[in-house]
């Protein structure tokens, strides 16, 4: 039985978790330890990989052309985590520096640094 304190007083065992303690996280360097920074690190190049294989010149600046018709110009990055769709078109939110718009809002985007 456990108290309201979350000691045990009896034979039970209250479970502590100890997110310092994670193992180090590999291909991660940076993140030894930090197991939800690691997790987020890992989503986001998951996302940002999405948008590689969909022809997006994500982390550049770009020339994005949306399907209501708005042309935007400079910085194109991942706008917003998500969290628990992977690899999915319709929740992938973007920016272009303060705009945000979804992915499939995209017409074409072309990249305008070298």
């Amino acid at each position: 039985m456990t108290s309201a304190r979350g000691k045990s007083t009896g034979d039970e065992a209250q479970l502590d978790f100890t997110f310092q303690d994670a193992p180090a996280q590999p291909g991660l360097p940076g993140l030894e330890g930090d197991a939800l920074a690691a997790w987020r690190e890992e989503r986001r190049q998951a996302n940002e990989a999405l948008c590689r294989k969909l022809g997006l010149p994500i982390n550049h600046r770009a020339e994005v052309n949306l399907a209501q018709g708005m042309t935007l110009r400079g910085y194109l990055r991942l706008a917003q985590e998500v969290i628990w769709i992977q690899g999915s078109r319709q929740t992938l939110i973007l920016a272009v520096d303060a705009v945000t718009f979804r992915l499939v809002d995209v017409e074409s985007a072309v990249r305008l640094d070298g």
